[in-house]
């Protein structure tokens, strides 16, 4: 065996991988975007289910009114579901309980009676049934979260949402 010949690549080979690497790389970088968005309104979607879940339950144990609104600056209720959102007691000048930032670029619409939740001592939101949808870029539903009269929300995929009958947001 001859030990003074080098092993390695040359660089013909070496410029082959890399452009296969570049090519492979090209084509995976849209499904990894689109994954990251959808991980995102999933993530959406739990935190604004929990803060329903925490409001209410923050009634039932305090036997007190609580409200959930919209709010850009986590202070005052300005409707701006899409900004964030705060939990506080419906009180004037009460301090908010619970403020939830969002980020730039999310889309999120209420549609109810009312554009604050309100949960009473008991857990029911009598006047407060609504529904949130997350829209996407193209102005479709990703999701939606309907609330009842009870108090209890329940969770839509953008399947079900479009076999209603909507799948626009508006």
């Amino acid at each position: 065996m001859n030990t003074d010949q080098a092993k390695g690549f040359t660089l013909l080979e070496l410029l082959i991988a890399v452009a296969l690497l570049g090519v492979l790389l090209g084509l995976a970088a849209p499904a990894f975007s689109e994954l990251i968005q959808r991980n995102r309104s999933e993530a959406l979607q739990n935190q604004l289910m929990s803060t329903l879940h925490m409001a209410r339950a923050h009634a039932v144990e305090n036997r007190h009114e609580v409200e959930v609104c919209g709010s850009s600056d986590g202070t005052a209720c300005d409707n701006a579901w899409s900004k964030g959102w705060l939990i506080h007691y419906p009180e004037s000048g009460s301090t908010p309980l619970f403020f939830t930032p969002m980020s730039n670029g999310v889309q999120l619409k209420w549609a109810g009676l009312s554009q604050k939740i309100r949960f009473e001592s008991g857990g029911l939101a009598v006047t407060s049934n609504g529904t949130f949808s997350s829209c996407s870029m193209h102005q479709e539903i990703e999701w939606q979260i309907k609330l009842n009269r009870q108090g209890r929300a329940r969770t839509l995929t953008a399947e079900a949402v479009a076999s209603a009958g909507g799948y626009r947001c508006k």
